[in-house]
């Protein structure tokens, strides 16, 4: 059993014993005495705590997972590349790290032509490509849920603006005069998104990153930078040199709007779910919000049966449920009833009409100047890139008034 497996599992537990002290309480009809509601409190405390310690902790396993384990991931069926691969790729690969190790480029680049980006750097080999694209993976819950394509230059993408309809003919022979389909486009820029890191000389010189070390390094601490940045720009991106965010506008339309600022209901949830159509309640669907928020949810119960409507994710790497729906926790969300009145907390609907594109490879310049006062080597890593929702209507949400 993993760290993080451990952690759920102690999670479940206090859940459950955080529920047997409610339920006793609603059973003889009475509040929670003094004593009940201070071991509530200091449950309530643990499952927070988990819950960060659970993110945290299967964060750093799959980046250790994704670092250890390249030929495996290499290999995988359907494995999306952004570059096409050489006739010898190894050798490519070895070069590249030795000029990141040394910043000598002679060699390599008498090796390949496909040399240099407009910043001049170097295109990153396919394999540390595929390396960074899957650490993005998981720890990303858009690039999860979203659809990803890869294009060059601009994108643009249709979108049904209308549905169109059927109609009965009048008689047999009689024209049809049901309504066609309305297009409108979508259009995905290459915005470019870059990381800079420093590394000492000392180490590199000292080859204290081994033989694949330099890479593994690199890998994890660009993709970690990325995948900061990219969701910052999913959720809440206002779409000027950057992408837009998923999260509806508030006052956009088929929002829900909560009766008070301070006050969230499972009734509110629910109406939510249903304000997207059926089409958009499947298994792409998911719910968005902070961390906070999804603390205040996790204590609502529906009013029938006075079950919760939350469901703790029990295994790794799976989220927690809401109405069926995994949920999806982003500190770029709003949080609920903080002091701000027109906020949009909590939004529900189909990710994958959220349309991720990757313009080109990514690319890296070695800053061999610029940190050698500081005994230290710049590397800035840059890939082009844009999200856009292409469907409105596929997103809800909740906000306040």
């Amino acid at each position: 059993m993993t760290n993080s497996e451990k952690m759920r599992a102690d999670r479940a537990k206090l859940v459950a014993d955080a529920r047997e002290i409610l339920t006793a309480a609603d059973e003889e009809s009475r509040q929670l005495t003094a004593e009940e509601r201070a071991k509530y409190d200091r449950i309530d405390d643990d499952i927070d705590g988990l819950g960060a310690d659970i993110a945290r902790t299967e964060k750093l396993e799959k980046v250790e997972s994704a670092i250890m384990q390249p030929e495996e991931r290499s290999s995988e069926a359907g494995q999306v590349q952004t570059i096409e691969r050489r006739d010898d790729e190894m050798e490519y690969r070895q070069a590249f790290l030795g000029w990141a190790r040394t910043g000598n480029n002679a060699e390599f680049r008498a090796l390949t032509t496909a040399t240099s980006s407009p910043f001049g750097g170097y295109t990153v080999p396919t394999n540390i490509n595929d390396e960074i694209v899957k650490v993005l993976e998981d720890m990303s819950f858009m690039r999860q849920m979203a659809t990803v394509i890869q294009v060059q230059g601009n994108q643009q993408i249709p979108v049904e603006n209308t549905l169109g309809t059927a109609a009965w003919a009048s008689a047999e022979g009689a024209a049809i005069t049901a309504d066609d389909v309305i297009f409108d486009k979508v259009t995905l820029n290459p915005y470019r998104l870059g990381a800079l890191m420093t590394v000492s000389t000392a180490l590199m010189d000292n080859n204290a990153f081994g033989d694949n070390g330099l890479e593994s390094y690199l890998v994890g601490n660009f993709a970690r930078r990325f995948a900061v940045a990219e969701e910052a720009a999913f959720v809440a991106g206002n779409g000027s040199g950057k992408p837009t965010k998923i999260v509806p506008d508030h006052d956009a339309t088929g929002a829900i709007e909560t009766a008070a600022v301070t006050t969230l209901t499972s009734d509110n949830l629910i109406d939510c779910f249903h304000s997207v159509g059926r089409a958009y309640r499947n298994a792409s669907s998911g719910w968005i919000m902070h961390d906070s928020t999804g603390k205040i949810i996790r204590k609502l119960t529906e009013a029938v049966l006075g079950q919760y409507i939350w469901q703790p994710g029990l295994a790794a790497g799976t989220p927690d449920r809401l109405l069926g729906h995994p949920v999806f926790y982003s500190s770029e969300m709003d949080e609920f009833g903080t002091g701000v009145t027109t906020k949009v907390p909590v939004c529900f609907g189909d990710l994958s009409y959220y349309y991720i594109s990757e313009h080109g490879p990514r690319q890296m310049q070695r800053l061999n100047e610029r940190y050698a006062d500081l005994g230290s080597v710049g590397f800035v890593m840059s890939h082009h890139m844009d999200g856009k929702l292409t469907n409105s209507a596929a997103i809800g949400s909740i906000q306040t008034a």
